[in-house]
């Protein structure tokens, strides 16, 4: 679970790339009231405003305030691959020192309508006047979701099974500022995953392929991040960009059970275009290789990229997507969004371009539900060439 869910190292063992990402998502939440797909570079441009520092003080914005600087913080959840439900984060707001961002200790829980449901712990640190950064978090997850196999022919047959998967993960990092706006780190990831056939027929081709080594295992490896975030603001950011690159090798000396690599690399900019109206673009790859067990190839649909599509009914070696946005704050408190994307997945990353593309389009509301700082409740609606619909609640934006 990446701290701050920086990434959430985009599709874990665990079908992470949905359940998990809601969890250390709403573990931030609960500590800081931020953006669940912010980060903690988001977390450091906004301890630097004062109206914001007045806000963590108060311990106020939509969540209910037991006490300075804690709070508890109900989060809905609707999401095409794992259903409905609620989260619950509770977290400790605090400063190292005077010039750093907020640090925070969090801890949350998750449950939906198809049974999944999920715990975490996550303790992120600023120091130093925030040149240095460190998160460490620990969960567990019990995620029910449909398999299709690997690879986009896969996804068009539609042809599933009902699985479960169960693991532990965490994943700490730590981030070093080498010049403005800039920050570099290590991370380390590791998930221990078994996975149970929910369904009583268990001789099918798609069950078979998940006999022998797929079934239980360890995924332990490490590697390099980067962020580049010149964001003026991490809620309703209205020009800037952000730069997000990680990658980790999975090896036997770091106790994995196979030898692979995994990376991500993502951009994001932003420009207001008129008055109150954002033009967002987003930009996102996702690359693996070498014995990459199929729970952990990239899942398209991971990370809102794009929304509209099932996370994990497309998956293979290598995924893209590019979307766009256009925000429009038509009230003081009240916004809607249109957006469209386009991507593919594909066993490498020339065939991405080239393979039958994946596209949605559809429509959000937004309610910014703090009067301090415009973090929103967001509600999106979503279709996809097939004409499947998918419906997204969550806090903060997409992208």
């Amino acid at each position: 679970m990446a701290g701050g869910n920086r990434s959430v190292a985009g599709g874990t063992q665990a079908q992470s790339a949905a359940a998990l990402s809601v969890l250390s998502g709403m573990l931030v939440l609960a500590a800081a009231n931020h953006d669940a797909l912010a980060g903690p570079d988001a977390i450091g441009a906004a301890g630097s405003d004062p109206t914001v520092d007045k806000t963590f003080e108060r311990g106020e914005a939509v969540a209910f305030e037991p006490g300075p600087g804690f709070v508890v913080f109900p989060i809905p959840i609707s999401n095409p691959t794992i259903g409905t439900g609620l989260g619950v984060g509770t977290g400790l707001l605090y400063q190292t020192d005077a010039g750093s961002a907020p640090s925070y200790t969090g801890v949350g829980a998750m449950a939906t309508s198809n049974r999944t449901w999920g715990v975490g712990v996550l303790q992120y640190l600023s120091l130093d006047e925030d040149r240095y950064r460190l998160s460490f978090g620990l969960g567990y997850a019990s995620v029910h979701y449909d398999f299709f196999g690997a690879g986009s022919d896969a996804g068009d047959r539609g042809a599933s099974i009902p699985i479960i998967q169960k693991g532990y993960f965490t994943n700490p990092w730590a981030e070093v500022r080498i010049a403005e706006n800039l920050y570099v780190g290590l991370q380390y990831r590791l998930i221990e995953a078994s996975t149970e056939i929910d369904f009583s027929d268990r001789d099918g081709v798609l069950a078979r392929l998940l006999e022998g080594r797929q079934l239980d295992f360890t995924s332990s490896g490490a590697g390099p991040i980067l962020d580049w975030d010149t964001r003026d603001d991490p809620f309703w950011p209205r020009q800037g960009h952000w730069l997000h690159a990680d990658m980790f090798v999975a090896s036997g000396e770091f106790l994995s059970d196979f030898n692979y690599r995994k990376g991500h690399v993502s951009f994001n900019y932003y420009r207001e275009v008129f008055d109150d109206g954002i033009l967002a673009a987003r930009v996102a790859g996702c690359f693996a290789g070498g014995e990459v067990p199929v729970v952990d190839l990239c899942l398209f649909g991971a990370n809102n990229d794009l929304r509209g599509y099932e996370t994990g009914r497309y998956r293979d070696e290598n995924a893209l997507a590019v979307q766009v946005e256009q925000r429009w704050k038509f009230a003081e408190r009240w916004g809607l969004v249109g957006f469209a994307g386009a991507g593919g997945v594909a066993s490498d990353i020339g065939k991405t371009l080239s393979s039958d593309p994946l596209a949605s389009g559809g429509l959000g509301l937004r309610f910014q539900a703090s009067e301090d700082y415009q973090v929103h409740l967001a509600v999106d609606g979503a279709v996809n060439l097939d004409g499947d619909i998918g419906v997204y609640f969550r806090i903060g934006e997409a992208f």
